[in-house]
Order: C-alpha cells, then structure tokens, then sequence
C-alpha cells in the first residue's frame, strides 16, 4: 500500500470520481477546431475569415487532454485502491471506444455503395473495394496511422485523407497510447517507489523530448510532414505533455488561492493563443513542426490545469456552458462520424456552398447524439457488468470487420456498373490499336530473362497514376516482369517558377531510379512536363530532350521508351500544344541517344477524325450504337477511365515487349476487379456509367 504521504482522500483528488464540465468545454473548442478546418478543405471557395487553417490543432489538444486524464486516473486508483488493475482499465477504454468505432464503420458499409449507386461513382479517392476495406481494417484495429503512412506516396492523399477513414489516424495513436501507458506507469510506480512522482517526471520529459525531436527532424514537405505528423514516435510528446501534467498534480490537494488567481489569469491568455494558432498556423510551416506545436501544447496544458480544478475558476465556468458542455460530451462520437458524414453526404443531397455545410454539421450532429443516447452511455452505463459490456464492443466490433469484407466486394460495392465492363483491345492487323509506330524497333540489348526479371519503371504524373491499373494487369502482369510506377503531381512540387519545378522533377525522377534500377524506363507526360514547355518553349524543348537523355544514361538503364499521352492541348506561345512540344522534345530526344525510343500510343484512342474523344465505340466500330459507346476519358479531361486504359495499355505493352522480348501479357488481363480501382471512380464521378446518349453533368449525376 502506498504511504499517508502518498494518500490522499479521494474528494481531494484532481480527476478521479470527478464530471468536471469546464473539461468537456475544452474538447468542445477541439471538435468546433477540427470540424472548421475540415470545412475548410472541402469548400475551397469558403472566404478566408470562416476558415481556421490552424483547426488540425483540435486533434493535439486531444492528444494533450487524452495524456493528462489517463495519467490521472492510473495514478490516482493506485493511491486509492494501492493498484492498477490494467485489466480492468483496457476493458474500460474497449466499452468506450470500440462500439461507437464499429457503428461508423457499418454505417460507412451501408452509405458506400448506396452513394456509389447513386451517383454512379463510389464518391472519393479510397473508395474502392480493396483500398476501402484495408482503410477500414486499419481502422478497426486502430492502425490507421501507420496504414495512411506506409500506403501513400503522396503526402497530398495522405493528409488530405479522401478516404472517409482517414481521420482515424489520430485515434490510432491514442489506442497506442493506451496500450502501452499504463505498462509503463506500473513499471515507473514499482521502480521507483515513494519517488513515483519525480521518477514519471523524468520518463515523461526523456520520452517527450525524443518524441518531439523526432517530429522536429522528420522531413519536410509541401502539404504536411507526413512522419513528422502521423507517426505515433513524433506525436507521443504531445499525450506525454498531458501525462505530465498529470504527475504534477495526481493525488495532490487542489491548488491554493495564489495559483489558483496565476492559472485563472494566464488561463484566458492561453485560449487567446490557442485561437491565434487555430487562425494562423500551417501544416507546411516549419516552426510549428520545430517550435509551434510546442507552444500550442504548453499552452493548453495550463489551459487544462485551470480547468481540472474542483472549484470552478472564470474560464471553466464560461467553458462549462450548457452547449459547450453538451458538445463536448459527444464529441468522441462527432469526431467519428463527421469525417464520412462530411465526404458521402454530397452523394445523396445535392447541395452547394453554406447550404451544403451546414447540412454536413447538422447530420453530424444528429448521429452523433443518436450514437451518445443508444449506443455509447448504455454499453458505459454500470447497469451493463463490466464483462458483458466488454463482450458487446467486440461483437460490434466482428460485425463491422463482416460488413467491411461484405460490402467491399465488388458485387455488392459496385453492382452493375455498365461502363466498367470493358471489352479486349481494339486491334488493327492483329496488332494492338496504336501500337508499332516506334521511332526504332530495334530491341534494347537487355541481359538474359535467367538473370532475373525484366525491371520496368514508368515515370510520369497525373496520368500515369490514373493508368496504373491498366498498367500492373497488362505489363505489370507479364511474366518476367517487375513494374513500378513513380508519379509526381504538381502538388507534390511546388516550386516559383514551372523551370524550378522540372528541375526538383528530373531530381525525383533520378532519385526513383536509383532506387529501383530499372532496365526499361517508360516516360509519360505530366503536367510539370507541360507547363515547363508551355513556360519558354524555346529552350524548353532542348532541355528537355536533354533531361530524357540524362536519365538514359543511369547505370542500370537498358533503354527508354518515351509514350505519347493523348489531349494535351494548351496552346503554346508560338504555335501547336503541350503535346506538340512534348513530340518535338520525344523526336530530339531520341537523336541524342540511341537507347531512347518514341512510342506514339497515344493514337489508341484516336477518333475517326483522329481527336481524343470523349466515348469510343467498344470494338471501335464507329457504326456501333451510340447508346453502347463507353466513355474512355475521364470528366476531368486528363485521366483514361477502364476503357480508354485497355486500349492504351495494350499498345504501350505491345511496343514495350516489342523493345524488350517480353511474353504477352495474361489471356483476359483487361477484364477484373482492377477496372474499379479508386482512382478510376474517384470523384467527381471521375468514370460515371454514362454514353453519348445518356452523358454525366456535374450536379445532376447521368442525364436518363
């Protein structure tokens, strides 16, 4: 049993047996943070005065707020009870956690198809069925921080988080935390004894610092720094802040009137800097990520001291309003469901704007009060024993994985998506449409297929991340072959000017290379390539024949085959397109260097009058009805949906294994489940089940 000096009665005790209502203020002002920033990013039109571009921070003061309550309640049940029952205490945190989690995971299962259903699209990004079901599996088993992490290339998707999951990495992390707190709070309290106090002081202070250090060294980039803001290792720190707060004051009387008068002056203060950074601060900035955040933290741990006191000071009692108070007694369930809510609601309700908005907060508020009355304070309640209360969170937890599995496969996800049922490529002479217009057909001088598989890498951008699908059923399937797409949107290079950007371009590009040492590099037009040619065509052109040339010259690299990519078509300075330009520097390109090849697949989807239409017949008989064409290029004028990507991968894998003496791709390769990829259904309605007769518009879904 602990000390007299360790015991305290537990009326004097900070937290435990304890509703303080000013705490439930504080995680009202986080939700309200979180959801104005998430606004913010779904309505990029909003005026600049009802966007909080700092609202992320919502999520820290959790975090901060998370730290300092599970510390207490460790600490002070082991001065009550002289114990920390952790088994008890991970029931606890399953009852709470768990079947709220899995309602939202279910509701997702439900709302994704029937949105997809109805719009002729599954809605967002990761709404497919693979990426949606392991998204939601990485939820469900609060991994999801590691998950968005390890599965996007792009610190844009990343922290953008189209899938309607992707908010769960915060809740991962504090799971984590959860897991191996208390662990590490029984071990400090047996090794150290009486000294407990100072003892977690010191771990929490080692711990934090590595922690924050790890946040401060990560690297940077443009959006957000995606280790630096997602690893559990960079955001302990800021749960560790809360902790040890929460050793300062565990099992300690309530504070005297002298602090009690400092915390209720400087607490006011700290909210107003809490607002400051909520308005000012930046994913992209590097003094949050190296000092900032710090700030914020320490900031809201003083906050949080004030409030946590028994007798009320003025900030817990302005934050223990009855709407504050109400909204941050639901706000676990809020931050759950707003997320999908504020993602799949445009699917149903065709609203714009304010209107729109506030339709997103209002539904969310609904469900997520609904959830706090029917499913969270009835598995909570103490009616409900302890064990049976566990053993109701891990059966909604199994039937969410069910539903997860059920209702992501494709049958049930996509049901009878017409335009998706692509038909073999168009064929010309018994060769693939658009394929064997090389500038050269004499084959790269690759070693033999003993020696290991045929490496491929595609370089590209936008496109060439829309055609990866296509890409890894057809040459990405062939046997002897190893495929790895490298994509760069311009959101992942930034830069002052388009001649800056291909520069830091051509050095990812070399960077992919030598990580993957191909021996057949295929290069596709982006929109970093065009506007760079658009800029200054020339020397623009020049240079880029010349950066082509550069990266045939990598150690490993057999040959080059650079592919034509149809509809670039902003008009250059001096006459022609992006895409003429991008011919000219193929065609110098290919005169630098005898490894270099031009491969103008682009014509696979040529119409009759040599365009790149919209919808293409399927066998690409013009005299084929109409109401049967399929659309082959997406609504956003760039990207090439199932159809257009089986005539135009077909011919790049015809070329290619042409150059490389590869085998054909796998008999059928262009039917399967990689015709609903979550890139080819992206929104808005990237790939609807639309034709000519029946045509997709913005707003109004496919026009019957």
């Amino acid at each position: 049993m602990p000390s007299s000096t360790d015991t305290t009665a537990q009326s004097d005790l900070a937290v435990r047996g304890r509703h303080l209502p000013g705490l439930d203020g504080v995680r009202a002002l986080a939700i309200a943070a979180v959801l104005a920033f998430h606004l913010g990013i779904l309505s990029t039109d909003a005026p600049r005065g009802l966007l909080l571009t700092g609202g992320f921070l919502g999520v820290d003061l959790f975090f901060v707020l998370s730290g300092f309550l599970i510390t207490s309640l460790l600490l002070e049940e082991r001065a009550v009870t002289g114990a920390i029952a952790l088994g008890a205490f991970w029931i606890r945190r399953a009852r709470r956690l768990l079947p709220a989690l899995a309602a939202m995971i279910i509701g997702v299962m439900v709302a994704a198809p029937l949105a997809m259903r109805v719009a002729g699209t599954l809605g967002t990004d990761n709404l497919s069925t693979i990426q949606l079901r392991r998204s939601g599996v990485a939820a469900l088993v609060y991994v999801a921080n590691w998950y968005d992490m390890l599965q996007n290339a792009s610190p844009a998707r990343s922290f953008l988080g189209e899938s309607p999951f992707s908010h769960c990495w915060s809740l991962s992390i504090e799971e984590q935390f959860y897991l191996v707190w208390p662990l590490v709070t029984v071990a400090i309290g047996i090794a150290a004894g009486r000294r407990w106090r100072g003892a977690g002081l010191i771990v929490c202070g080692l711990l934090g610092t590595a922690s924050l250090l790890a946040m401060a060294l990560s690297t940077p980039s443009i959006v957000v720094w995606v280790w630096g803001y997602f690893a559990t290792t960079s955001r302990a720190w800021e749960l560790l802040i809360g902790a040890g707060l929460a050793y300062l004051t565990a099992c300690r009387p309530q504070p005297g009137p002298r602090l009690r008068r400092a915390l209720g002056i400087a607490s006011p203060l700290c909210l107003l800097g809490l607002a400051w950074f909520w308005w000012a601060a930046s994913t992209t900035a590097t003094w949050g990520y190296r000092w900032g955040f710090l700030v914020y933290c320490l900031l809201a741990a003083v906050l949080i001291a004030d409030v946590a006191q028994a007798r009320p000071s003025p900030t817990a009692r302005v934050l223990s309003i009855p709407p504050l108070r109400g909204l941050g007694r639901i706000s676990y369930g809020v931050y759950l469901y707003h997320w999908p809510i504020f993602l799949l609601l445009p699917a149903f309700w065709h609203l714009s704007g304010a209107g729109l908005n506030v339709a997103r907060v209002g539904m969310t508020l609904v469900v997520a009060v609904t959830s706090w009355f029917l499913l969270e304070r009835p598995v909570l309640s103490r009616r409900l024993p302890r064990l049976p209360g566990l053993g109701v969170s891990l059966a909604a937890s199994a039937t969410a994985a069910v539903a997860l599995f059920f209702a992501t496969s494709p049958s049930v996800a996509l049901g009878t998506i017409a335009n998706q049922h692509v038909a073999p490529p168009a064929r010309v002479d018994g060769a693939p449409r658009g394929s064997g217009q090389l500038s050269s057909s004499v084959p790269f001088d690759l070693p033999p297929r003993a020696a290991g598989p045929t490496r491929i890498l595609v370089l590209g951008g936008t496109p060439s991340y829309d055609l990866e699908p296509g890409l890894a059923a057809s040459l990405g399937a062939t046997p002897g072959v190893a495929m790895t797409v490298a994509a760069w949107q311009p959101s992942d290079l930034i830069a002052a000017s388009p001649e800056v950007s291909r520069y830091f371009l051509l050095l990812q590009q070399l960077d992919a290379v030598a990580h993957v040492r191909p021996q057949v590099l295929v290069i596709m037009p982006s929109e970093l390539d065009a506007s760079f040619l658009l800029a200054n065509p020339a020397t623009a052109v020049n240079e880029e024949a010349k950066a082509f040339a550069q990266l045939a010259k990598q150690p490993s690299v057999v040959g080059v085959v650079l592919a034509g990519y149809p509809g670039w078509l902003a008009p250059a300075p001096g006459g022609g397109t992006a895409e003429t330009l991008w011919q000219q520097a193929v065609s110098q390109a290919t005169q630098l260097d005898g490894r270099i090849r031009s491969a103008p697949v682009e014509t696979s989807l040529n119409g009759a009058d040599g365009s790149f239409p919209t919808w293409l017949p399927p066998t690409n008989d013009p005299s084929a009805p109409r109401s049967s064409w399929v659309r082959v290029q997406m609504t956003n004028n760039i990207g090439l949906c199932p159809a257009g990507q089986v005539r135009y991968a077909a011919a790049l894998d015809s070329d290619v294994a042409t150059l490389s003496g590869l085998p054909k791709p796998p008999a059928g390769w262009w039917r399967g489940s990689w015709t609903m990829a979550s890139r080819l259904l992206a929104p808005p309605a990237w790939c609807p089940a639309d034709s000519p007769v029946h045509p997709w518009r913005a707003g109004h879904g496919v026009v019957r």
